[in-house]
């Protein structure tokens, strides 16, 4: 997004910064320092670097590079469902089964249509694309804003069950501009960061220039239901 507002509890002052920024920092707070700026992927190293290769290995999949791209960015690592680590019916995995990257395939098919609009044929082949495009970068280092996201997550997650002090800077409020270019698991980082849970969301659907985010505000508004334990215990459609 363009900025992020972020005013500090009993400061009249507004800091703005762009969300890079912040996960950066957070990242550097929790110290993971695998993120190497030579192996960032970015949507033209995927479409002209990663991707041929993914396709060719993945053999049956006759879907573009930005509709992989959008499954991996926006539902297999950015979803709630992959933050959470829940099954197809919406339900908790075990720690050790949530602590797999991003979501299954049951998950990816269980995804109302409203969501996803992709056919189960396209849902299994962008998922099997993305795996393979896993397998890539997992061979050569590589790694891309939703990894770092989910990163930051788990060693969050790790840290304030090892101490009562959040590891994190935090804010009073955050505004939010451009929230259409961001995932389910970006805005609840900045949830996280937020002390009174306060976050003023601004943006169009229409106008998103992020590739790879598949937006909608009503599905904000079910995660952070969740997230306060008001949502049932389902997949979100």
């Amino acid at each position: 997004p363009d900025g992020i507002a972020a005013e500090e509890a009993g400061d009249c002052g507004m800091e703005l910064q762009v969300l890079d920024e912040l996960v950066v920092a957070a990242a550097q707070a929790l110290g993971l320092n695998e993120f190497e700026s030579a192996a960032h992927v970015d949507f033209e190293r995927f479409k002209s670097c990663v991707f041929p290769r993914a396709n060719a290995r993945a053999k049956c999949c006759k879907l573009d590079a930005l509709v992989v791209w959008t499954v991996m960015r926006t539902f297999i690592k950015g979803s709630i469902e992959a933050l959470l680590g829940l099954d197809e019916a919406g339900v908790a995995l075990p720690a050790r089964a949530a602590q797999a990257e991003g979501m299954s395939l049951q998950v990816l098919l269980a995804l109302g249509q409203e969501r996803v609009r992709l056919s189960a044929k396209q849902r299994k082949q962008a998922f099997e694309a993305a795996t393979c495009a896993r397998a890539i970068y997992e061979q050569e280092g590589l790694w891309d804003d939703a990894d770092r996201i989910l990163a930051i997550h788990r060693a969050l997650s790790r840290a304030q069950q090892d101490q009562e002090v959040f590891p994190l800077r935090r804010f009073h409020k955050i505004y939010v501009d451009e929230v259409q270019d961001l995932t389910n698991a970006e805005l609840v980082l900045l949830l996280k960061m937020c002390e009174t849970g306060t976050l003023f969301l601004a943006g169009d659907p229409a106008q998103a220039v992020a590739e790879g985010v598949d937006f909608r505000f009503d599905e904000v508004r079910s995660v952070f239901h969740r997230l306060s334990g008001k949502a049932p215990k389902k997949t979100l459609n």
